[in-house]
């Protein structure tokens, strides 16, 4: 199912999930794409501290997706959700990139 290549593991399926467990979690071809990726937007916390849930569904809205990005907006800040407090920064990938990073895979 993974083939590897000297700079990421590369699969040829579209859930996304499949790119994070199990193998090499550091290598995978979507952790890199989103570590490349440079159209970013900055979102301050001014609620809900140490809830990552609400705070994905507040930058992407109430739907289905949303509890699903919360890993991303983990990994993209290289933070835990009990560093999620009320002036710090973060960093999200709009939607619409996301799927076409997604893809792209």
């Amino acid at each position: 199912m993974f083939t590897r290549t000297k700079q990421f593991v590369k699969s040829n399926s579209r859930d996304a999930t499949l790119f994070i467990d199990g193998y090499d979690q550091t290598n995978s071809q979507l952790l890199y794409k989103l570590d490349n990726e440079v159209d970013r937007i900055d979102y301050t916390i001014t609620k809900y501290e140490n809830r990552i849930d609400l705070i994905a569904e507040d930058i992407y809205g109430q739907n289905s997706i949303s509890p699903m990005l919360t890993w991303i907006l983990l990994y993209i800040n290289k933070c835990n959700a009990s560093e999620l407090v009320r002036g710090k920064v973060l960093q999200y990938i709009e939607l619409e990139r996301l799927q076409e990073i997604i893809d792209s895979l």
